[in-house]
């Protein structure tokens, strides 16, 4: 007993010390963030917006607990609900910034759980090395680069993939509960699960499949005890009753809105030029190469220790451990194999004719939830994990060739040297947001006093997302929450179909199509942001609305807009009964004829389409009723007498889904196809 309690100690104090190397490395080599501690954030590889919105739903996070306020509404995206349901929310992330930020601020409480995550992923991995090895210097060697290597600082503007710590310690407590028959690890490894779960679902929902692969040497056909198997269901009752709701109600929420993604859209996958370069603006590949690749580096020190270590005879190393430690290796093995393989997404796939067969296609097809999931190649963060856990036992026998003494020292130090310049080169551009909300303090303060939460529209809104126009539409989210006002501006995963059709009918044609949108959309005040624009412009998107100018300082003009007979309801137009020529076809379109022409627009938003029915005659001539359901958002243009549906499925035998889309889109493919011909 005394001996396990000694061991326990020793363990706790090394991995202390551990820790407050890693966080010290975190802090030497995020720098000159210390400098800025609470007036910047750092951006990472990413567009600047990407990294404020993290500081958005930290803030909204908070600001939906202390005023209790419904936590999927966020500001953003007026008039829809759930738009905080369109992205990942990262509850964990966020509630631990709203803790920290009564101390350290707002940005200093973000920076601190930032570099809190890089500690933990580092730490994570350090505990992962040392079920290999005993060599403590080479189980901290991948710890460095996990906690400050190039992967951590490209996802350092995104905390959900930055919260690697939490499915490695998955991994690592499953590994011991087989070892250890004591519940502690069991029950280790499943609040870790949900911690992965609360941090990010693309993750979670990737460990979920690979965990039985990392496992699988530990399965036997032998029946277990039924402790065992009360534990297990035990344990899948309180990962259900913490996990299902949540990600359910989210799921319900976007699916609402009509979001989905087809395996074409599938954009973010893992190319072959890409594979273990260093990470996007490090110094070979924008200074010497001028790459601008979207990288995910394995670490070349860490790949040089690998590679070294299969030439010096590692693999017979490995043939002396015993069983248990033969399984991990193994399961973290094919788990980073199979990882790999994902990364390349459908690019994987084998096309036969007009037919695609794959593993990914499978998954696609099948998995709840994976058809949300945009870039494949995320999932190589357990092939990073995997690679640098086992590149520890490696580096240890590597080092174990050297001679004693003074060389293994200086071979040591240099491994160390060669990770640390490679660390160090990593650029990290910072990003000060109260200097841009500094800019607006006039204008927000005048919305707060009167504008009594009515809806804001900000405007320049280009139809493309660039990088500059990705941080103005976050800007408008953050200062929602200083002024009290919803916004139509938002910025996630998935954006509402009518707000792209809003945007694109402010640039093609403001005073015709744009203005009756903005009507449709019952805007209450417009900013106009004076100093994004040149005087044509401005021309321009002042045509699209009627308003007097209720405030203007040197950057920016607030418009109050007419609001006498806007935003009539879509329910109120479209026909209740909707009659189809057949039986309605899954995936096929449908152009269906609005019973009257108007000349205002109406916007469609879930909810409209209470009551209404789907009609059509059978072969034999009999009339068939269903219930019509419709997803998504559209803006209808009733200056024109046609809108369009896209049947997604049925539900039981009484219900018809169908999602709604915008007219423009459907019109210009027909053209298109038509030209083509």
């Amino acid at each position: 007993m005394k001996e396990t309690i000694s061991l326990r100690r020793r363990l706790f104090r090394e991995m202390l010390l551990v820790c407050l190397f890693l966080f010290s490395a975190a802090v030497i080599f995020t720098w000159p963030l210390a400098l800025h501690f609470r007036e910047a954030i750092p951006c990472g590889s990413e567009p600047d917006g990407v990294a404020l919105y993290q500081l958005f739903s930290a803030a909204w996070t908070a600001a939906s607990i202390e005023r209790n306020l419904v936590y999927w509404n966020a500001p953003f995206f007026y008039p829809f609900e759930g738009a905080f349901s369109w992205t990942e929310p990262q509850p964990v992330f966020c509630i631990a910034v709203s803790l920290l930020k009564k101390v350290f601020g707002s940005i200093g409480g973000y920076n601190l759980a930032i570099l809190l995550y890089m500690t933990a992923f580092g730490a994570a991995i350090y505990l992962g090395a040392r079920l290999f090895t005993e060599d403590r210097l080479a189980a901290f060697f991948p710890a460095l680069w996990c906690c400050a290597g190039a992967f951590s600082m490209q996802q350092i503007c995104a905390p959900a993939l930055l919260a690697g710590a939490f499915p490695v310690l998955t991994l690592i407590f499953a590994f011991l509960s087989f070892r250890n028959k004591r519940p502690f690890f069991f029950w280790a490894a499943v609040c870790a699960y949900l911690l992965t779960w609360g941090s990010c679902k693309q993750t979670a929902l990737y460990l979920t499949m690979l965990l039985p692969v990392a496992l699988s040497g530990f399965f036997s056909w032998r029946m277990p005890r039924m402790r065992t198997v009360l534990r297990w269901v035990l344990a899948l009752a309180v990962i259900a009753a913490a996990i299902i709701p949540y990600s359910l109600w989210q799921l319900k929420l976007t699916e609402r809105m009509g979001f989905e993604r087809f395996i074409s859209g599938v954009r973010g996958v893992l190319y072959p030029e890409q594979l273990f370069m260093p990470a996007k603006g490090h110094w070979l590949t924008s200074r010497i190469l001028a790459w601008t690749t979207y990288s995910w580096d394995i670490g070349i020190a860490v790949l040089l220790i690998i590679v070294l270590g299969l030439c010096v005879g590692v693999l017979r190393f490995f043939s002396s451990w015993d069983t248990f430690r033969k399984k991990c290796a193994a399961g973290l093995f094919f788990m980073s194999a199979l990882a790999f393989f994902l990364a390349f997404g459908p690019r994987a796939d084998i096309t036969i004719g007009d037919a695609k067969f794959g593993l990914y296609q499978v998954l696609f097809s099948f998995v709840p939830g994976f058809k949300f999931i945009r870039a494949p190649a995320r999932i190589l963060f357990f092939t990073i994990a995997g690679c640098a856990i086992l590149a520890a036992p490696v580096f240890s026998f590597v080092r174990s060739k050297v001679k004693q003494g003074f060389s293994r020292r200086v071979f040591s130090a240099a491994c160390f040297g060669v990770l640390i310049a490679e660390i160090w080169v990593i650029p990290l551009p910072l990003i000060f947001p109260g200097i841009s909300l500094s800019r607006h303090e006039g204008v927000d303060s005048w919305m707060k006093k009167h504008s009594g939460g009515k809806p804001l529209f900000e405007l320049p809104a280009p139809v493309r997302l660039w990088p500059d126009n990705t941080v103005y539409e976050v800007e408008a989210m953050l200062r929602s929450l200083r002024h009290g006002s919803p916004v139509v501006n938002g910025y996630a995963s998935f954006a509402p179909s009518s707000y792209w059709q809003l945007r694109k009918a402010l640039e093609s044609d403001a005073a015709g199509l744009g203005k009756r949108y903005l009507e449709a959309y019952a805007v209450h005040f417009i900013l106009l942001h004076t100093h994004r624009s040149d005087e044509e412009e401005l021309h321009r998107l002042r045509k699209a609305f009627d308003g007097r100018i209720v405030y203007e300082d040197d950057g920016h003009q607030l418009y109050e807009l007419v609001t006498d007979g806007r935003g009539q309801a879509a329910s109120e137009t479209l026909p209740r009964r909707v009659i189809f020529p057949g039986k309605p076809e899954v995936d096929k379109v449908y152009a269906l004829s609005l019973p009257q022409k108007r000349k205002a627009a109406l916007l469609f938003a879930p909810g409209d389409d209470a009551g209404m029915e789907a009609v059509w005659r059978g072969e034999d001539g009999s009339q068939h009723a269903m219930r019509l359901t419709i997803a998504g958002a559209a803006l209808i243009d009733t200056a024109h007498s046609k809108f369009y549906l896209r049947i997604a499925g049925y539900r039981k035998d009484n219900e018809v889904r169908a999602v709604i889309l915008p007219a423009e889109e459907i019109e210009a493919l027909f053209l298109r196809k038509a030209g083509e011909e």
